[in-house]
């Protein structure tokens, strides 16, 4: 049904949205927490 062969252990995935705002930073929204990619990777942002 999904395209999965016996014998095969399906893998975790996750994923990132990449918010530009610092607007609502650190707040959770529908049980994730909201961080801006300039605190998520600040080294980038020097």
């Amino acid at each position: 049904m999904l395209g999965l062969t016996k014998g095969l252990i399906p893998t975790q995935h996750q994923g990132w949205i990449a918010d530009t705002w610092i607007e609502c930073d650190h707040q959770r929204f529908g049980g994730f927490l909201k961080a801006s990619v300039e605190v998520s990777f600040p080294r980038f942002f020097v």
